[in-house]
């Protein structure tokens, strides 16, 4: 367990003015660490050759 990811959690609750029921609070903080997770492999660059976002829109403007 990693007290900043709950202690991160907590704060952005409380910037996005949210609140959690207690019943709910343990369950969502789990949901947000596995989140944490998912979203690692935003962090690994990938190459061009493979970035979808890279390719060339042929066509003209939409």
């Amino acid at each position: 367990m990693n007290d900043t990811e709950g202690a991160d959690f907590q704060a952005l609750l409380r910037i996005a003015g949210i609140t959690i029921p207690a019943a709910r609070y343990d369950i969502m903080l789990d949901a947000y660490r596995h989140w944490l997770e998912l979203v690692k492999v935003l962090d690994e660059p990938m190459p061009m050759a493979e970035e979808p976002a890279a390719a060339p829109r042929f066509g003209g403007e939409a």
